[in-house]
């Protein structure tokens, strides 16, 4: 059997998708292969402002 795929698709406002992938990096630790969708914009602010939190952007995660 396959591992149970989720599409999270974060709402492109300030507070939501840092918690969201935080949930999908969850998901993914648990078994879920977790595709991650957000904007261009907001994809670029999450790597800077993530560059010393190893923990939040995974490999777990598409």
């Amino acid at each position: 059997m396959s591992k149970p795929h989720i599409l999270a698709f974060a709402y492109p406002a300030q507070g939501h998708v840092l918690p969201l992938m935080e949930f999908s990096q969850s998901l993914a630790k648990h078994g879920f292969r977790v595709t991650f969708v957000h904007t261009e914009y907001n994809h670029k602010r999450v790597i800077n402002s993530t560059v010393n939190e190893s923990h939040i952007v995974d490999d777990h995660i598409q």
